[in-house]
């Protein structure tokens, strides 16, 4: 019992870091109505960069982390505009494959500029292991944990308090409609492409120490993203979170009770099993098309 319960709040940290990626993926999705394939290769940049401020440049990792948030932000909206809005008139299978070409550009520079090995990422919120009975914490895995919930609630606070976050989610349910109550797309679409990046950036930190840092981080990572979208519902919040914390619970538990072989495939299965059941994912709607 007590073991599960370890392996339940390492899946819980890990799944709320899989969450905040997969809200990201999400706001832009329901906004920009499309799958950002490259949001994993987003994080591993912002990643890096947090390497280069924090471990090379030997900066406080509360300066570290605001100047990767600006980088990568600045990378994304970057991209935007020289790869993805030419393409918003297009064919948004077109826009689908110019997303992975920029998932393989990013992982082809970034092992130009840093490389094809992997770096340790100090401890950032170091501490002795907590005792509770014959529970063993970690203090890095509460503080990601922590951080995590932190940060969905701001995003909730964000999309539902501010004239920006209901700008955006008026763009969501109808493009159109919200363009001709005055809504300035351009300005929605730069948000939330740096909404996005930021938040794969904070996410990309904080694994950072747990994952290690290197070019192909974003695979594995951006994969379980689209994955724990799809199991909580695409464009959906509510299911961003529980799908990206089902996806953390089941790749623990499976790798702890099954084998961690097969560690990377357990998600895949609880995708499996969801789209068997509940093709919408658990917390999306069925969309009725008329004809």
């Amino acid at each position: 019992m007590n073991l599960f319960l370890q392996i339940c709040i390492q899946g819980l940290m890990l799944g709320s870091m899989y969450a905040i990626l997969t809200l990201g993926y999400n706001i832009i999705y329901s906004t920009m109505g499309m799958a950002h394939y490259a949001q994993g290769d987003i994080m591993m940049v912002g990643a890096f960069f947090a390497l280069d401020f924090f471990v090379t440049m030997d900066l406080p990792i509360y300066v570290a982390i605001p100047l990767s948030v600006i980088c990568n932000v600045l990378v994304m909206l970057v991209i935007e505009r020289l790869a993805y809005r030419p393409l918003y008139s297009r064919s948004r299978t077109l826009l689908l494959l110019c997303t992975i070409g920029v998932s393989t550009v990013l992982r082809n520079a970034a092992q130009l500029i840093w490389g094809t090995q992997s770096f340790n990422f100090p401890t950032i919120f170091p501490g002795d292991i907590i005792h509770i009975g014959e529970v063993y914490l970690v203090p890095q895995n509460l503080w990601i944990l922590g951080v995590g919930v932190v940060m969905m609630l701001l995003l909730n606070l964000f999309m539902k308090k501010t004239k920006v976050g209901r700008a955006m989610q008026a763009v969501s349910m109808n493009r159109s409609a919200a363009a001709l109550m005055g809504v300035n797309m351009q300005t929605i679409t730069m948000i939330t492409y740096g909404m996005s990046a930021g938040m794969a950036t904070l996410a990309g930190v904080m694994l950072a120490p747990i994952v290690k840092v290197y070019s192909t981080m974003g695979v594995s990572i951006g994969a379980k993203v689209m994955i724990s979208a799809v199991v909580g519902g695409m464009g959906s919040m509510p299911g961003a979170i529980l799908g990206g914390l089902l996806v953390g619970l089941v790749e623990a538990l499976g790798g702890m009770y099954i084998s961690t072989t097969f560690k990377e495939a357990y998600p895949v299965v609880l995708l499996l099993v969801v789209l068997l059941n509940r093709p919408q994912g658990i917390l999306g709607r069925k969309k009725v098309v008329k004809v």
